[in-house]
């Protein structure tokens, strides 16, 4: 599907020894560049980001760049979008807000703004903390911890 631009896909794979891989920000940084590099009509949405904050002088926050993904997955017409996020439970889980927790608000943030071309898929261990949030929100729930073999 993606091959004939039937759809899109975006991948992150979260790791705790890179330090662009264990919270918000790097998910966020990943998902809009492996997006705008699939879509034409998504790259200017990036490319008006980029020049509202001063040619990238200006950093983004967190904040800012969750709701460019929003406004970006948002542009009407455009393909199915799957986002995987394959193994969550290797974001740390320490402190006030912490990587994990900003992920997990991040996904709830994006099944709860009901997009209607955006498929999520989430992996992980099951961890409480994850399960607490990624239950409600699941249409569809398979675990591999508990099936035999």
């Amino acid at each position: 599907m993606c091959a004939s631009g039937q759809a899109l896909l975006a991948f992150f794979y979260c790791d705790f020894r890179e330090d662009q891989k264990k919270d918000r920000r790097g998910l966020l940084s990943s998902l809009l560049v492996q997006l705008c590099d699939q879509s034409d009509a998504y790259y200017g949405a990036l490319f008006k980001f980029y020049l509202e904050h001063k040619n990238g002088l200006r950093h983004a926050g967190n904040s800012e760049l969750a709701q460019c993904l929003k406004h970006v997955l948002e542009i009407p017409e455009q393909v199915t979008v799957y986002v995987i996020i394959n193994a969550l439970d290797e974001c740390l889980n320490t402190g006030p807000l912490s990587p994990r927790e900003q992920v997990l608000k991040l996904v709830k943030e994006l099944v709860k703004s009901e997009i209607t071309n955006l498929q999520i898929c989430v992996t992980s261990r099951p961890e409480a903390d994850i399960e607490s949030i990624l239950h409600p929100l699941a249409l569809s729930l398979v675990s591999l911890h508990r099936e035999n073999g």
